[in-house]
């Protein structure tokens, strides 16, 4: 559980297989048994209490895609029967304080449940698990995906906890781009209003910042959906749409 595994952005991917790589369901399984491999009982059919904390809920393809590989990975080992327990932290706009709130409310509404492991899906959760990181379920096995070194603290984790950082790089895909459309002049980068929206594209903007001596870069970030609607509609020739997240326009 010391190591922290990488996994990195491929544009060459499906979107869905992609997803499948933000977190490897092997590595759940490795970790429950290696959490029950010295205790009481073992082998066997061990009994295994999961709580996943999630970004945003299962409507959306990622966390739904994540529960799924995690499902299928315990339930394809005969030695685990594990029961899932899931929290949607709903945290695309989350204040501070609103997910620390939760946090204290997740351990009241559990507090008479031994986990054998936690998952945490996206960067709240992470952050979650580390305000204060000693005190959230001490000694509980962690795994974390779907979350980049941008958007949470590295140091969030600790000696308990591994899992899969996605490693953003737009600025290779604005390379891919121009070497599709050399003739690009300008660049529209469209995003949402969210604190999750807001985030990404605070990282983006510092990775894009060396092209602006060679391209013209706008942020379409501040703007009602149809005003945008209309302002992508009648973007000038020579232009790229770098398409970030959007979860909430500015209204």
């Amino acid at each position: 559980l010391r190591s922290n595994a990488q996994s990195v952005f491929r544009d060459d991917l499906p979107l869905d297989t992609w997803l499948g790589q933000a977190i490897n369901p092997e590595w759940v399984r490795s970790v429950c048994a290696r959490a029950r491999l010295f205790g009481p009982g073992f082998p066997g059919t061990i009994q295994e209490n999961v709580l996943m904390i999630i970004e945003i809920g299962q409507s959306h393809p990622a966390p739904a895609l994540v529960t799924n590989q995690i499902l299928s990975a315990l339930s394809s080992d005969p030695r685990f029967d594990a029961e899932l327990h899931w929290e949607n932290l709903d945290a695309i706009d989350i204040a501070d304080d609103a997910r620390n709130e939760l946090r204290d409310g997740i351990v009241r509404k559990y507090r008479n449940l031994k986990w054998d492991l936690i998952v945490l899906v996206g960067p709240d959760p992470l952050r979650l698990f580390a305000e204060p990181s000693r005190t959230f379920y001490p000694g509980v096995p962690v795994v974390f995906c779907c979350s980049s070194p941008g958007q949470a603290d590295q140091r969030s984790t600790d000696s308990r906890s591994t899992g899969s950082w996605i490693q953003w790089d737009p600025a290779k895909t604005v390379e891919a781009a121009i070497r599709l459309l050399p003739d690009t002049r300008q660049v529209f980068v469209v995003a949402g209003r969210s604190r999750y929206d807001r985030g990404l594209t605070a990282f983006v903007k510092a990775e894009l910042n060396p092209y602006e001596n060679r391209l013209t870069i706008t942020y379409l970030t501040d703007l009602p959906m149809s005003n945008l609607l209309e302002r992508v509609r009648h973007l000038p020739s020579h232009s790229i749409v770098l398409y970030l997240t959007f979860f909430k326009d500015i209204e």
